[in-house]
């Protein structure tokens, strides 16, 4: 209801926020302040000021406003503190709105931001007119999400690759669905391999998604991107990534690499049989090579095995404490133009999934090392999109064996069983009575494992006797017709 107010200024204030209701750590909060002169006579000498609240910083400000706890009075990003703003004389019924952006720190001490202002003036006689304030409180959120990423090296020259490791997380305590992480790669650069990722048509925005995600559950996505031929030497390439579920919205923090003339090219990748059986041992040959223009120093090669088999033998390489399949050698000086390979002997384990994959990763001093996480977690997203009925919106997986990071897999058949042959029997179709008569048995294993405690047995003949039994043993003497003659083959 509207109050028209005679002979006198008359001043109002209102305050709304965006958001409304509850604020993210590390989210913009806006602050809309309304303010007018509801009555008939000059307000002079308007002001209206502000104190920034806890957990916050100044994010943005009208032009005219002033910040007292600076050199000059000058408002700047990041500050706290009081905000003045000079509005000078309102005239009768003028209205205006002045827009101020707070950031809300990333670790908050508060659960509440309560915003206030005030706005103060005079009436034309120069005394003072009633001050007016307005209030505002929003929560601050509890954080459901977090998201970080590292990128393999600081430098990159044109036609390197790039691998950004990226780490998601529900950092609440409850499950958060429908989970979204997006990354927009660089500019001057195209996508090599993004497993388990959907690839926008221009092939910028790079997603993942799942329907839910767990207290407390983690993951981690890789991507890789070639610097293009036409990318400007010493730009900074900035790939931007952020995760949302519902409302919320975070960013990762940036992970920057600057193109150079020059550089090192490392890139590993492995080779091993097209397929294997559960109990049996097959080798994987883990590549790499320095194919750029410069030597790589302190170079570092990293191999990630499934649970599903037990290491056996590896040259010269380090097993990681924690026993969780990851083995490591320290190349040191790399130099250009080399290339190499390592030997990791493995056993498949019983109840092997039909597919078992392993990870490689090469990084030099100038990388974000570590591979972190079963190579089950990094590819179980691969083993998804190379069923997925939508194949043109990802990446050709062959794409996915260059660069630092390889990629393998080996099916898995059923172990080895061992497989009888029938007897086949060897005896003259005619024979005269009283006439010995020499009877053969040839019998074999056609299969794949070995046969143990194998028996053979035989039945004597009605009219006949078993004179000579080559090792067996009958079941009576004389061993006559209908007695049962037993030879233990054994193995």
């Amino acid at each position: 209801e509207s109050l028209l107010v005679t002979g006198m200024a008359a001043l109002d204030l209102q305050l709304v926020t965006d958001p409304a209701d509850k604020v993210g750590a590390g989210d913009i909060l806006d602050l809309e302040f309304r303010f007018q002169n509801r009555g008939n006579d000059d307000a002079d000498s308007v002001t209206l000021s502000m104190v920034t609240p806890a957990d916050t910083t100044l994010e943005w400000w009208p032009d005219y406003a002033s910040c007292p706890g600076t050199d000059g009075g000058a408002c700047t990003e990041g500050y706290t503190g009081e905000v003045l703003m000079d509005l000078g004389t309102m005239v009768p019924g003028e209205a205006d709105t002045a827009l101020i952006g707070l950031t809300v720190a990333e670790a908050p001490t508060a659960t509440v931001i309560s915003i206030s202002g005030s706005l103060t003036g005079e009436d034309t006689e120069g005394e003072s007119l009633p001050p007016q304030s307005a209030r505002a409180e929003v929560l601050i959120a509890e954080p459901l999400l977090a998201v970080s990423q590292r990128v393999n090296r600081a430098t990159v020259a044109r036609g390197q690759t790039l691998v950004y490791d990226i780490t998601y997380q529900n950092i609440s305590s409850e499950s958060v669905a429908g989970v979204d992480l997006v990354a927009l790669i660089p500019s001057d650069t195209r996508v090599v391999a993004a497993p388990g990722a959907l690839v926008s048509s221009d092939a910028k925005e790079i997603s993942w998604s799942t329907a839910e995600l767990g207290a407390g559950e983690s993951g981690r996505v890789l991507l890789e991107v070639e610097v293009q031929a036409n990318a400007a030497i010493g730009i900074t390439l900035d790939n931007e990534v952020t995760i949302a579920a519902g409302d919320e919205l975070i960013y990762a923090d940036p992970a920057k690499v600057i193109v150079v003339e020059d550089a090192a090219k490392v890139e590993s990748w492995i080779d091993n049989p097209d397929s294997t059986r559960v109990g049996d041992e097959f080798s994987y040959t883990v590549n790499y090579a320095n194919t750029g223009n410069e030597s790589a120093g302190g170079t570092t090669l990293q191999m990630q095995l499934a649970d599903d088999v037990n290491l056996i033998d590896c040259d010269d390489c380090d097993i990681n404490d924690g026993n969780d399949g990851r083995l490591t050698w320290s190349l040191g000086n790399l130099a250009a133009d080399t290339q190499s390979s390592q030997s990791v002997r493995v056993a498949v384990n019983a109840g092997a999934a039909p597919e078992v994959y392993a990870l490689s990763y090469i990084s030099d001093d100038s990388a974000a090392r570590g591979l972190a996480g079963s190579v089950d977690a990094k590819l179980a997203a691969l083993r998804e999109r190379r069923t997925a009925a939508d194949a043109d919106k990802v990446i050709d997986i062959v794409a996915e064996r260059s660069g630092p990071v390889g990629v393998s897999s080996i099916k898995v058949g059923a172990a080895a069983q061992p497989a009888l042959s029938a007897p086949e029997i060897t005896a003259p179709e005619r024979v005269v009575a009283g006439q010995n008569v020499a009877v053969q048995v040839t019998f074999g294993n056609a299969g794949g494992a070995a046969a143990n405690d194998v028996t053979l047995t035989s039945t004597v003949p009605s009219y006949a006797t078993a004179t000579a039994l080559g090792g067996g043993q009958c079941s009576a003497t004389p061993c006559s017709a209908g007695e049962t003659i037993t030879w233990p083959i054994g193995v």
